[in-house]
């Protein structure tokens, strides 16, 4: 048979395969874009706590006297005006004897410096006698006067609040003996309140006194600005947390107790802001398509700041070219992709 026979056929049988893949379309997906911008984003330290009093306005409320408590007109918690009355308090017999004494003293002393006072005008007495007679009372008008503001001359004292605020706790209850200069109960000013909010140990490091911090209700309601008072140094035992102390404004509707999530920023670093949807993840991690001549290309990124509708990621994004905004899960490294026209 002549060759040139053969190879006809096998070149016509050839010839519809070549034009049918000439004829048929490369794969493409159709995705939309948005181009990468660098951003100032702020690193952030996220932790829970709740809504407590100032530690350091506290007042303790205490007399001077041993005594009974025999009322007690407020709870803990309640908000009192200064000047409310607190509690009724029965001081000891022996308080009593105190200052019945003082005030013998006090009548002994001025009968004393009269008499000097006649010697003295008659010379019979010195200057130094006199001098010496009048310091005396002074010394005894003076312990007079200092038992009657401890209240030994009373029976019954009426213990009022000596500044408005929130009765935090009450260490007595009604009928108890308490000895002199026990704390009976604590009040804190009602505007001086913070935030104790507990952080992971490995974050604690990153925060310092002064950063900004955002307050969140854990039940809802407007975020109030806040900032870094005190970073902890050791771990709660109970939380196995480190406690941090974050300031709240005077005027924030929160009541004490309340829980809110606290957001710190402990840094602010320059990244790419990214639409939000650009960004996916898998096992390896963060990733984003960048396309080049019509053809995606995965870049791996790290997440900076993942809220909000514009994320913050870093990587070796270019900044000429887009990323893939809707279409994304679609793609795979190295795909051809139409790009939508608005």
């Amino acid at each position: 048979m002549n060759p040139v026979h053969l190879v006809i056929p096998v070149m016509l049988a050839l010839f519809p395969a070549a034009q049918a893949a000439q004829e048929t379309p490369s794969v493409s997906v159709e995705v939309t874009t948005a181009m990468p911008q660098q951003h100032d984003f702020a690193e952030m330290v996220n932790g829970y706590g709740s809504v407590e009093t100032d530690p350091r306005a506290t007042f303790a409320v205490s007399l001077p006297l041993a005594g009974q408590v025999t009322q007690l007109m407020v709870v803990t918690g309640q908000t009192v005006a200064s000047g409310q009355p607190l509690l009724v308090f029965t001081a000891d017999p022996a308080g009593r004897l105190v200052f019945e004494q003082a005030q013998a003293d006090l009548k002994l002393t001025r009968a004393a410096l009269a008499q000097t006072q006649a010697l003295y005008a008659q010379h019979l007495a010195t200057q130094g006698q006199l001098d010496a007679t009048r310091k005396a009372l002074a010394d005894a008008e003076a312990n007079v006067a200092t038992q009657q503001a401890l209240g030994s001359g009373r029976s019954r004292i009426e213990i009022k609040a000596p500044i408005a605020g929130v009765v935090e706790t009450i260490a007595v209850a009604t009928g108890q003996r308490v000895a002199a200069a026990t704390s009976l109960l604590q009040l804190a000013p009602a505007q001086q309140r913070l935030v104790r909010v507990g952080v992971e140990p490995g974050d604690a490091a990153r925060l310092k006194v002064g950063q900004a911090a955002a307050l969140v209700p854990a039940f809802g309601g407007a975020t109030f600005a806040g900032k870094l008072l005190q970073t902890g140094q050791a771990v709660n035992a109970q939380t196995r947390l480190v406690d941090v102390l974050v300031s709240m404004p005077a005027d924030a509707p929160l009541p004490l107790g309340s829980v809110v999530q606290a957001q710190i920023e402990s840094a602010h670093i320059q990244a790419w802001a990214v639409p939000r949807g650009a960004v996916l993840s898998d096992a390896q991690g963060a990733y984003l398509f960048q396309i080049d001549h019509d053809v995606a290309h995965r870049v791996d990124v790290k997440l900076v700041q993942p809220k909000g509708d514009s994320v913050g990621v870093l990587g070796p994004l270019k900044a000429a070219l887009p990323v893939v905004v809707l279409g994304s899960h679609e793609l795979a490294d190295g795909m051809a992709v139409r790009v939508k026209t608005p």
